[in-house]
């Protein structure tokens, strides 16, 4: 599940959350998506990687803005998802599945 949702305000302005549950049970916060990708709330856990591309082609498509969430798979087994590629303004645009390693895209 993922969600992002207003979680406050800070000197009278929202402070947006992205939360992002998606790696077995462990989340990823963040309070913005800025040009360079996430600026996060939170320490990530460690086997949690996080990666900034201005452009990025996945499956011949290509991407501008994408942050790539990925789980070290061999710390922890996902259930699902292995890796979420988030792109500014499109939303999710493609994920690894664990353990097929099945690449999905957007069309």
């Amino acid at each position: 599940m993922m969600s992002a949702s207003i979680i406050g305000k800070v000197n009278r302005s929202p402070l947006f959350c992205f939360s992002f549950t998606i790696f077995f049970s462990e989340r990823f916060d963040a309070s913005n998506i800025t040009d360079t990708g996430f600026v996060h709330l939170y320490d990530t856990p460690t086997y949690i990687s996080t990666q900034f591309f201005t452009t990025l082609t996945i499956n011949n498509r290509a991407f501008t803005n994408v942050q790539v969430l990925k789980i070290d798979t061999s710390v922890i087994k996902p259930p699902k998802i292995r890796s979420v590629y988030i792109s500014k303004n499109n939303g999710i645009v493609g994920y690894i599945s664990y353990p097929s390693d099945e690449l999905w895209v957007k069309q």
